[in-house]
């Protein structure tokens, strides 16, 4: 997989009224770091910023256009959301180096339908990432756990989760995944008490 590009600018100024006016502006500020480059302020256009994460997400490495300077490669370490509208407000980029391994977080996506349901068996998800290590041009896009062969009792653990030829683990293989099992009338009654407090507590503040 080769780091796609995405052109970004230096940023001279900082300090909180340069971040109100970046914004202002239709930019993202964002910090570049990482073990091997120093700390670098600069700006991406938020739309160019948008455009890019709907194509590409946020889990490969990045070259970064600096200005022309296209020598930075690098990922997207947190991109900080907006609590109304979820619009970008601050990007951390950690640059890495192409041939040294990185730790990285990806995403599961679940597959299939468990012939245990039949029996009343309910699918329950431990985790939705992750960690592995690999080279940064091998990190990839998601991982697929194929869920269809899990009947009632049965779960998946991290070291179940194919992986694709240069990733390895990085927790343990044991760490659950994802499990199917049958309710008892306990755990039922729980639900059903819990769904019944949170009608209550609507009812009091519409009161």
């Amino acid at each position: 997989m080769e780091a796609v590009v995405l052109k970004v600018s230096k940023r001279a100024v900082t300090g909180s009224h340069s971040v109100k006016q970046v914004r202002r502006e239709g930019a993202v500020p964002a910090v570049i770091y990482g073990r091997q480059a120093e700390s670098r302020q600069v700006t991406v256009d938020k739309r160019l910023l948008q455009r890019f994460v709907r194509s590409h997400g946020t889990n490969g490495v990045v070259r970064l256009d600096i200005d022309g300077d296209t020598s930075t490669v690098a990922l997207f370490k947190q991109i900080q959301l907006s609590p109304v509208g979820h619009e970008p407000l601050h990007i951390d980029f950690h640059a890495v180096v192409l041939d040294e391994a990185v730790k990285v977080q990806v995403a599961l996506e679940f597959e299939g339908k468990p012939v245990g349901e039949d029996e009343g068996g309910t699918l329950n998800i431990a985790i939705r990432e992750l960690e592995v290590e690999c080279l940064p041009l091998s990190i990839p896009q998601f991982l697929v756990v194929d869920i269809s062969g899990l009947n009632v009792n049965d779960a998946i653990t991290a070291g179940d989760v194919p992986l694709p030829e240069g990733v390895v683990l990085a927790c343990p293989a044991t760490e659950p995944v994802c499990s199917l099992n049958v309710q008892s009338a306990g755990d039922e009654e729980a639900e059903a008490g819990e769904e019944a407090g949170k009608a209550a507590d609507g009812d009091a503040g519409g009161e």
